[in-house]
């Protein structure tokens, strides 16, 4: 009897859970030059398979992006929520320093590197990158620069133009301290680095 449309056999799921590991493996160790067939070698399985539970490679780098985006879904709500009893400079400051953290330490910085060379390559990829990464990051800090907004710490402004010129010093400094080996050539120091930041978006929004 033929399978119904749609139908999934058991264990579809966890199958698939443990393909897009070995995709996201690949994908952090080798970025855009990797093809779906050696995604399937890391995985132990043939190309058709990887086409049946993805569909084709940009399916595939589309599925590790939302699998990443999900996976940092925790953070994003900590970055979106505004500290109890902090202002804007504190606030700022110790954002800056939870997303260093996460793109220098945690390895969030690989992420949008692939997601950025990924999206010049397939369209699907720069779906999945925007959708499930950068655009979740930015609505979350936008949603921390509101709160500040209606405590009157911040003056009125996009939220959306604030949250760009907040986080993209952020990576741009992490990917090029990092994954580009700046720091063995023109090595950033954090501390002054937050700092200045923090004053300059002070001094462009804030209200005090």
């Amino acid at each position: 009897m033929p399978k119904p449309k749609g139908f999934r056999s058991p264990g579809f799921a966890a199958n698939r859970a443990r393909l897009l590991a070995a995709v996201q493996t690949k994908l952090l160790a080798e970025g855009p030059g990797v093809s779906m067939g050696e995604m399937a070698k890391e995985a132990g399985v043939s190309l058709p398979t990887m086409r049946h539970y993805f569909g084709s490679r940009g399916g595939a780098v589309a599925a590790a992006m939302a699998g990443w985006g999900e996976a940092g879904a925790p953070f994003l709500l900590l970055s979106a929520t505004r500290p109890d009893e902090a202002g804007l400079r504190s606030s700022v400051e110790g954002f800056l320093r939870f997303l260093w953290f996460g793109l220098t330490a945690a390895g969030v910085g690989r992420i949008h590197l692939v997601g950025l060379r990924e999206s010049g390559r397939e369209r699907g990829a720069a779906s999945g990158y925007l959708d499930h990464i950068l655009e979740p990051t930015l609505r979350a800090i936008e949603a921390r620069l509101a709160a500040h907004q209606a405590a009157g710490e911040m003056r009125a402004a996009d939220v959306r133009t604030a949250a760009l010129a907040l986080a993209s010093p952020v990576v741009l400094a992490a990917l090029h301290q990092t994954e580009l080996g700046g720091a063995e050539r023109r090595p950033l120091e954090p501390d002054a680095f937050f700092s200045e930041l923090t004053e300059a978006f002070l001094r462009a929004y804030g209200t005090v």
